[in-house]
Parts: C-alpha cells; structure tokens; sequence
C-alpha cells in the first residue's frame, strides 16, 4: 500500500527540477485570489430532519461539500521543456459557512459547518502562447495539511440555550486538482502578467480526532465538567468495541473513520511575476 506523506510534493518537485538542464533558466512567481464552489458533494447521514410533531417526521437530502470557500495561492512555476512548466502552489482555503436546522420536539438546533485546509499542490502545465497572451492548462496532486472541519451547535429550547463547538482535524487529505486559464502582459518589460483561471478540485479528507472546545448553557461553562472521554474522540478504521469492559473516561471515545468531500470548482484571478529570465 502505498502511503502518502507531506514531503512527496517536494521531493516530486525536486528530482523534477534536477533531471532537466537548465530547469532555472526562468524561475515565475504567482499570487491568486479565488472563490469555489462546492462540487461532488457528499450525501450527510440523516439529511435535515424536521420533526412536526411525536409522530411525523421529514428527512430532507442534504449534501455538503468543505472545499467551497475562499482560497488565497502562491506558487512558483518554471520551464522544463517548449511550452511546458512544472511548479508548486500553495494554498489556503477559508471555507464558507452552512447550515441546517432540526426542530426537534420543543427544541430548534442549529449546526452551522466550514472547513480549513492548506493545500500543497506540484503541477505540470501545457502552455499555448500567442502575441499578448499565453493560455495553459494543467494537473497535479494535492496533499492537504492541517485540515480542519468546524462544527458549531446550537439548540434552543422553552427554558435555555446551549452552544457547542467541535473541531475535526489531525490526518492528511488527498486529492487531484485540474485548472485551465489565460495569461497576458502588463508591464512593457514583459516580466508582469495578470492571469485567470479555473479550478477544479477533487479530494476527500478523514480526521482522525475530533474535540469539543465549547460547550456553553445558559450562560454557564458545561466544558470544565465534561470527562475527557466526553470531549474528545479518535476515528480509527477499524474499532472493536467490548461490552464487557467499561470505558476509561480519561482517555478519548472511539468512532469509525469517515471521509469528508473537500471538492470545489473556483475562479481565481493574480498576477504573475518572472523573478529571473535567465539573461545575462
């Protein structure tokens, strides 16, 4: 089985740039800023549920995906043959907030979700260029790092108010990212470009813990009584649970692995900026 670590963009990168003659010939950095959109969403266990009263209940579809959100990229990017570059991009995605509700007996709950994640992504590039402008189109893999899923409760009832805030995060996420896009001049020394582009990416991620850090009612810390079993969980792929044994409240509980979409499709508009040409 092959295992995925951190390092493999980099060394990718590396023995990529040290196989190919004069790969530092023209050495370009870009900065970009985007939008995505959620894309090949994942279905959510029980849907939105809507209890009526004791006895109807509604279940609607809901679908989520935690790539949509702002991305902020850097990357830098080099010719290793005619019209074609390798380069590495680094990217932050703020993801944006959704939500659902559940009305449950006397009780409304709202969870509202968003997603965190750093993106290291080696690319090769095919490059078509004309008289003013340049257009390309390109692949690579995505390691995500540090991800994070935020998950935010709040239940609101006759008597009181409570909030909860868990965070899923440890693992690495994986995936593919493809992209086509324009470039053109905009400086006379040709050394400045402004360039746009479309993004689409394809990964899934499986924290490995999640942590209650709040947990708040009326107006009181319910956190500072929970046992560390109640406030924190560790998702293996395989578990085996004993029912003769009692759990130890002072280690974390134990739930089975799941993986969470973090596809998107963005439009990212920056500037691109050639650090060295290779002349003189």
């Amino acid at each position: 089985m092959i295992k995925f670590s951190s390092k493999l963009p980099i060394a990718f990168l590396f023995m990529c740039i040290t196989a190919v003659p004069n790969a530092w010939s023209q050495i370009s950095v870009s900065a970009q800023l985007g939008y995505a959109f959620p894309w090949a969403e994942n279905d959510v266990p029980e849907g939105s549920l809507v209890v009526k009263s004791n006895t109807v209940r509604e279940t609607e579809l809901y679908k989520k995906s935690y790539g949509a959100g702002q991305h902020y990229m850097v990357s830098l990017s080099h010719p290793i043959f005619s019209n074609v570059s390798l380069g590495l991009q680094l990217s932050y995605l703020s993801g944006a907030k959704t939500s659902r509700t559940f009305d449950v007996m006397t009780s409304q709950a709202e969870e509202i979700n968003s997603g965190r994640m750093f993106w290291l992504t080696p690319q090769i590039q095919m490059e078509k260029p004309f008289k003013h402008f340049m257009l390309y189109a390109g692949i690579g893999p995505s390691i995500g790092l540090s991800g994070k899923i935020i998950v935010d409760l709040n239940v609101v009832s006759q008597n009181s108010y409570s909030e909860q805030r868990t965070i899923l995060s440890k693992g690495l996420a994986f995936g593919v990212s493809s992209y086509v896009g324009a470039t053109c001049f905009i400086s006379k020394n040709k050394r400045m470009k402004l360039e746009a582009e479309i993004r689409l990416t394809s990964a899934s991620f499986a924290p490995r813990r999640g942590d209650l850090v709040i947990w708040n009612q009326n107006g009181n810390d319910f956190w500072l009584t929970t046992t560390l079993s109640q406030r924190a969980v560790v998702f293996k792929k395989k578990r085996i649970k004993d029912s003769t044994v009692t759990p130890d409240i002072n280690q974390p509980s134990e739930a089975t692995l799941r993986y969470y979409a973090f596809s998107s499709v963005g439009i990212n508009i920056g500037i691109v900026y050639l650090l060295f040409d290779g002349k003189g």
